[in-house]
């Protein structure tokens, strides 16, 4: 088996995967560079990873990592013991996190997000990962585990990134990620969203997403939809009528999609 060939692929599988999940899978299949995609937040960054997954087969680890720290990515400091000379001592290395361990148990896809928000320690740990492909000397990831990674747009979307310098652009397949309002239906919310919410996007494709109103915090995104047919959904059951959840959404509608709460309502 070639250098550059995973270990498990399925090509029928890969024929159900829509021309974007193939396009990504495809990039990570190559394992030269590393898939990186950004997006204004809740533009289904996560959701498309985990459907290609879902889709061929694979395992799916979803590292956040804003919201570790160094030690859930491999820096987490081990004493072991070696022999140097006929005598043994004490050396330093790393303990190796049981998410690794299992990624190499089967064809595995680990996505970490918001790498250009995550801490410096953190952000370079999962920079090893994705680019060496290994942990510490000792640790390798075989070849059916496959690695992307994500993040947000800065300024754009009002968001506190960290700008990457030359060199490390160059080693990331960078790919600014969009979602239509057919690519959300047909690959998410036909099987995920309300039909009363799905009805409404498809005669409002604006509305999928909406900018945040200057003191609004909640706003429209394919997430923040999904979220509110979550309530709907959890509260109500997947067909409820819009006349037996209308009174309970009404009050709390605009705390999921903002301003958008207002004409979806009406």
């Amino acid at each position: 088996m070639g250098k550059h060939t995973p270990a498990f692929f399925d090509a029928d599988k890969f024929s159900t995967l829509s021309e974007k999940e193939k396009l990504y899978f495809s990039i990570m299949r190559g394992r030269s560079g590393v898939l990186y995609i950004t997006s204004k937040p809740g533009i289904a960054k996560s959701s498309i990873a985990r459907a290609i997954a879902d889709k061929m087969g694979y395992n799916y680890m979803d590292i956040r990592l804003s919201m570790v720290d160094e030690t859930d990515v491999g820096l987490f400091p081990n004493l072991t013991n070696f022999v140097v000379n006929g005598q043994e001592c004490k050396v330093l290395d790393f303990a190796i996190p049981k998410w690794a361990v299992k990624s190499n148990d089967k064809p595995t896809i680990i996505h970490f997000e918001e790498l250009n928000r995550a801490s410096l320690p953190v952000r370079n740990a999962a920079l090893q990962i994705l680019l060496e492909r290994c942990i510490g000397t000792e640790f390798k990831f075989g070849d059916s585990v496959l690695m992307m990674c994500s993040g947000n747009l800065g300024e754009e979307d009002g968001t506190d990134v960290e700008e990457f310098d030359s060199a490390l652009n160059n080693r990331l397949i960078h790919y600014k990620h969009s979602l239509s309002v057919p690519e959300w239906i047909e690959n998410f919310a036909k099987d995920n969203v309300h039909p009363t919410i799905v009805s409404y996007i498809k005669l409002n494709p604006e509305r999928l997403y909406q900018e945040p109103a200057e003191g609004v915090k909640a706003f429209a995104t394919p997430r923040s939809w999904t979220f509110l047919s979550d309530f709907i959904v959890a509260n109500f059951g997947e067909n409820a009528a819009a006349k037996d959840f209308l009174p309970l959404v009404q009050k709390v509608a605009g705390s999921y999609v903002g301003n958008s709460a207002l004409k979806f309502v009406q």
